[in-house]
This record gives C-alpha cells, structure tokens and sequence, in this order.
C-alpha cells in the first residue's frame, strides 16, 4: 500500500478534520451517543462477498483467532439489543481484497449511526440535514459538478435503473433478463458456478 506524503494531502487532512468535527457536533445535537468500538473481533457476521484480515493473539502456548473488523454493524446491533438507544460509529475499519486506487483503501474511516423509532426515509432525511450541516449552504463539487443539497432526489431501485440505465421493472428483477440487457449494454458476462459479470467499458 503505498502512502504520500505532502501538502495536499495535509490540506485535505485539516479539511477531513474540520468535516469530522461537524458530524460530531450534528450527531450529538440529534442525541445520538458515540461508540467507542473494538476494531479486533474474534467473530463476524458471515458475508461472504467481504474478505477480512485475520490476525492472532498469543499468550505463553494458548492462542485466539481474531479478525479486522469490516464493519461495526456487529457490536452496533448489539448495543441496540442492549437498550442504548441511538448510535454512532466514526472510526476505522479494514476490508481485504480492495482494488487499490485514490479512492479505495484496505483502512478507512467509516460513519455507522443507528436511529431508534426511526425507518430508512426518517434516516435518509436526517442525512440531508448533516450534509447542508456540513456544507453550510455551499454546493459540494465533486468530479468537477456543483451538486446542490438542497433536496434529496427520492426514487426506488427500480425507478433508478429506468432512469439511469434504461432497465425496465421486469428485466432488473428477471435474471435471464437481466444478463441479455447487461451483454446489450457492452458489458462481458461470464458463466460459472458463481456467475459474475464485468464491465468491459467505463
């Protein structure tokens, strides 16, 4: 993994302190507690599509398996079941098997927040709110556009495909479908036990 040193990056380290600064303050405002995490576990919840690192502890001739967490879901769900109301998570994690780029790394800080009485339009909502929070009525700019936060745009799934990439309701949800309208697109399906597809085109 290869790290740079220099003053962009310092630039862009104050900027991510300064963002990190504001969820904290929005989220305490909200009566959301902050979780102070275990990052090695020696238990995950299986999903199989995440690689993990494994690590082990040692101590005169016994040893213990543990595990990077990739997520604080676990211990997060656990708090919930235990009572402790709305929460949040704004540390590391660490997922194996990233493609290494600018924009993915195997250690990086992610936000996990849970909200108690609350579905997932209540928390869509919510996160509108810290983002204009954290903009403070600016426009955020990201691969050279200016994208405005002043609303959400609110489809379903299926409403995005048609949109976005021009599959209909029954192709998405129609296997057979699905692949014929992925290989019409350009992209190469492989077929395998494990059937997955890549994008032969940006």
């Amino acid at each position: 993994m290869k790290i740079d040193t220099n003053a962009e990056n310092l630039k862009n380290y104050k900027k991510y302190l300064r963002i990190q600064e504001k969820v904290e303050i929005f989220l305490k405002k909200q009566s959301y507690l902050k979780t102070d995490l275990p990052i090695l576990s020696p238990a995950l919840i299986p999903e199989s599509y995440m690689e993990v690192f494994e690590t082990e502890h040692r101590f005169l001739d016994k040893s213990q398996k543990l595990y990077l967490a990739p997520t604080p879901e676990l211990f997060m769900k656990r708090l919930l079941a235990y009572g402790v109301g709305s929460c949040y998570y704004l540390s590391k994690s660490f997922r194996n098997g990233e493609l290494p780029s600018d924009l993915h790394s195997p250690e990086f800080v992610i936000l996990e927040y849970y909200k108690v009485g609350a579905d997932h339009m209540d928390i869509a909502e919510e996160l509108l709110k810290m983002l204009q929070y954290i903009a403070k009525g600016k426009k955020i700019k990201y691969q050279g556009k200016k994208i405005s936060l002043s609303k959400w745009e609110k489809i379903t799934v299926a409403e995005a495909f048609k949109k976005y990439s021009g599959i209909n309701e029954k192709e998405l949800f129609d296997h057979k479908l699905f692949i014929n309208k992925a290989r019409e697109k350009g992209y190469v399906v492989y077929n395998s036990s494990s059937e997955r597809s890549e994008s032969r085109s940006s």
